[in-house]
């Protein structure tokens, strides 16, 4: 017999798969210690101590700070001032630095509370592996979903300045329902907007839709607030 088919004699294995796999080998050889169930058990102890997909977490969780931030700014300052100029003339009382702190201070817990379903959604995704993408919902869910985010945060947003204005007119828990119908149109009107903005993605065309998206928006939001406003000032009188 040749010595390849006679494996008792020191030819080589001739079930060569039903042999012991060489990174095995080697690694008891080197390491002195097997890859059985005790180390299999240890390296399942590390993974969980080092978790998957740690860089993503992070980056969403920045993201939404980075929102709520900015949120936090441009509401306090741009709609507060612009809500302020109106106010002053009717209630010369009202210094811009109290109703634009109100305001942001509104629009923080606005946005925090606003933050926390898709940041939630975000990370779920992240540690959900690579199984299958769910289903996006319909346009008409989608600007749904808007108009109850805008109805139910608004009054959020509208609670602190209310604590301003409730000093100088009667009526003014008026205003939180106010802000909400305002705002709930005005989600509308950006969700609208944002998604041809960046379906395209990012470009000059894109940059236009924002800030058209943005100016409409806030026409609407400020033509309920200023009806609101006129009301309210006359009802005080």
């Amino acid at each position: 017999m040749s010595p390849r088919k006679r494996s008792d004699e020191g030819g080589p294995d001739p079930h060569p798969r039903r042999g012991k796999p060489v990174a095995q080998v080697d690694l008891r050889q080197r390491t002195g210690r097997g890859t059985g169930p005790r180390d299999d058990r240890a390296h399942r102890r590390g993974s969980r101590i080092v978790p998957r997909g740690g860089t993503g977490t992070l980056a969403t969780l920045a993201l939404a700070a980075a929102a709520v931030l900015a949120g936090t700014l441009v509401e306090g300052t741009v709609v507060g001032t612009a809500q302020w100029s109106v106010l002053r003339g009717p209630l010369p009382r009202i210094r811009w630095r109290t109703w634009a702190v109100a305001t942001g201070a509104g629009a923080f817990l606005a946005w925090l509370l606003g933050m926390i379903p898709s940041t939630v959604l975000s990370l779920g995704a992240d540690s959900g592996g690579a199984g299958a993408a769910p289903a996006e919902p319909s346009n008409a869910v989608v600007l749904g979903l808007a108009f109850c985010m805008g109805l139910v945060l608004g009054p959020v947003l509208g609670f602190v300045q209310w604590l301003v204005l409730r000093r100088f007119v009667s009526h003014a828990a008026l205003w939180m329902p106010a802000n909400g119908v305002a705002w709930a149109f005005g989600m509308v009107v950006i969700f609208t907007g944002i998604d041809p903005a960046i379906s395209g993605g990012f470009g000059f065309l894109s940059v236009a839709i924002v800030a058209l998206t943005l100016a409409c928006a806030g026409a609407v939001v400020g033509a309920i607030h200023g009806l609101a406003l006129v009301w309210l000032l006359r009802s005080s009188k």
